[in-house]
């Protein structure tokens, strides 16, 4: 086949034709660079552009570096057969972006990929300051990998350029469809995800079948697939993928090649692959973090959530952006509170041991009767004391519990990982490896559908960043309750994962609120009007965490869950 590509040499069709697996040409490893020191990098050149090579985690790994980066430093990453049909990614180079990859052949996108994944990706960003937000990039078996670790970090995805992707492991390489399939591969991809056939059969979180945290995430896809593919049938994958995110209304775009089957990959001219992803991944508009179907929006948590600085940036976010929208936003976080139902006996010198969401809850679902309740436990539920196997269970059984409490109202409930402990100002050794335990565990439950925000990872990894810079800087004072950054990386988390695109390079609320005239104006409010609400909800629900400041009555229409002040209705 020839290949039209305006600007690229004879070599860049010869090398889309040998193997998937070469990961150097024109010019062998050379010097190590000096940047970064660890693990050990080392250069050569790929069609003109600097490639580096590392290893993280065991696995060889490659960046493809572009001569001057464009904003926000864009990145694609390819997760399998890199260099094959390299049209796109070096188009993107062209275009200023970064092309990456990691070695994880023969692993199918199974949990034990998405683990090597994870750290590949904290390294990347971490030392070249790459976009937060990636473009998946998966051909054939790598679709397995693209989708699913979207599903797993949909916040750190900004979009999703798959290539006769397979989307269900039933179809390739089981074979169990209309396909080829491939044995070898299946006995291979069985062992990695550790079932026999039988459990095969029942494994419910094939792409297929979990797309849900990519449409919540608003993540968008473009899928370039042959139409007489009998190696990973259209009908059996891109097809059933299409029909169910559109569903689900997400944004697909599908282009069919017809007569064309598995092979060629991608398209002669790149171009309708990089429009694609510079309109909607790079350049989207403003996209409403709220679902259009969620009037009143709940947060449940300690005394971090019952401070409300991270509420009330959301809030604001949501103000600025869409100020016709009538969302109304509940605190009703409450100091010293667990889910756990545990209490350590130095508690007892504040006078009470620690409240239990246990005996609220149902109270507050009943009378609040949100469409959306977002909780952040965690950081109270280890009771700053080392981990342990009991403590650990009792706070995952807590989690279970308010799992099936919110869905039984019908409310969408997000979990948000506790927030990062500080032990040099906090002063508990080991603790914050305790909530680096209870964070990664709740993180590991997307991969069974749970909706999860992982704030824990970017503030350790700012605080990190930033003392490194600073010793004396803290995220905390006194090691538990964040300042305003701190508040702020919380709320960009919940954002972003809600789909806010145009945060994504915000360090501050300053930055959230820069280009909105009546921003600051609008924070001011939010800040005062949660906090005489929160007071409010707080008594009228009823709790049993003594010394806090009565809030005005309400009265609260049981039909709706809408409230208004008690005094009002007086006065008329």
């Amino acid at each position: 086949m020839s290949m039209r590509l305006p600007g690229f040499t004879i070599l860049a069709l010869a090398f889309s034709l040998v193997s998937a697996r070469m990961f150097a040409v024109d010019a062998p490893a050379s010097a190590v660079v000096e940047k970064p020191s660890s693990p050990a990098v080392t250069k050569s050149v790929w069609f003109g552009f600097e490639q580096l090579h590392f290893t993280v985690d065991g696995r060889e790994c490659l960046l493809v570096v572009p001569k001057t980066s464009a904003s926000g430093s864009p990145w694609i990453w390819r997760t399998e057969f890199f260099g094959h049909e390299p049209q796109g990614d070096l188009a993107l180079l062209s275009n200023g972006w970064h092309a990456a990859y990691m070695d994880v052949q023969n692993l199918y996108g199974a949990p034990v990929a998405l683990d090597h994944m994870d750290r590949f990706y904290e390294y990347v960003t971490n030392t070249w300051r790459l976009s937060s937000r990636v473009v998946l990039e998966g051909f054939s078996r790598g679709g397995l990998f693209a989708f699913n670790w979207a599903a797993r970090h949909p916040d750190r995805v900004a979009g999703l350029y798959v290539d006769a992707p397979v989307c269900d492991f039933k179809s390739w390489p089981a074979g169990w469809g209309k396909g080829k399939g491939s044995p070898g591969d299946w006995e291979r991809c069985k062992q990695v995800y550790g079932l026999n056939d039988e459990q095969a059969r029942a494994y419910g979180l094939n792409p297929v079948d979990n797309l849900e945290p990519l449409a919540r995430a608003r993540i968008p896809i473009l899928s370039v697939c042959g139409d007489a593919d009998d190696v990973v049938p259209i009908a059996e994958n891109t097809l059933l993928v299409q029909e169910r995110y559109q569903k689900l209304g997400g944004l697909i775009k599908v282009i069919s090649k017809p007569g064309v089957g598995h092979h060629p990959h991608s398209l002669q001219d790149p171009k309708p692959i990089v429009d694609f992803l510079l309109e909607h991944a790079v350049r989207p508009g403003l996209i409403d973090p709220i679902p259009t179907n969620s009037q009143r929006v709940l947060f449940l948590g300690d005394s971090i959530t019952y401070n409300g600085q991270y509420v009330a940036y959301i809030a604001a976010y949501e103000r600025t952006r869409f100020p016709n929208r009538k969302v109304e936003f509940l605190n009703l976080g409450l100091p010293s509170e667990t889910l756990c139902g545990l209490s350590e006996p130095e508690h007892l010198r504040h006078g009470f041991p620690r409240p239990d969401l246990h005996e609220r809850l149902a109270r507050v679902l009943a009378k609040t009767r949100p469409d959306l309740v977002f909780a952040d436990y965690g950081m109270n539920d280890g009771i700053y004391l080392p981990l342990s196997p009991e403590r650990f269970q009792k706070f995952r059984e807590g989690v279970e519990w308010l799992r099936a409490q919110v869905a039984a109202t019908g409310a969408r409930l997000v979990l948000v990982t506790p927030p990062v402990y500080d032990e040099v100002r906090g002063g508990q050794k080991g603790y914050g490896a305790v909530l680096d335990r209870y964070s990664e565990w709740l993180v590991e439950q997307r991969g069974w559908g749970w909706e999860v925000v992982d704030l824990h990872t970017p503030m350790k990894q700012r605080l990190a960043q930033e003392r490194g810079r600073d010793p004396g800087f803290a995220l905390a004072n006194d090691g538990v309750h964040p300042g305003s950054l701190g508040h702020w990386i919380m709320a960009q988390a919940i954002l972003m994962h809600l789909g806010a695109r145009d945060i994504v390079e915000s360090q501050t609320a300053e930055d959230m609120l820069s280009g909105y005239a009546q921003g600051h104006a609008v924070l001011e409010m939010e800040q005062q009007q949660l906090s005489q609400w929160r007071d409010a909800w707080l008594t009228a629900t009823g709790h049993q965490r003594p010394g806090l400041p009565a809030g005005r009555p309400i009265i609260i229409d049981p039909q709706t869950g809408s409230a208004r002040w008690e005094s009002d209705s007086k006065s008329k």
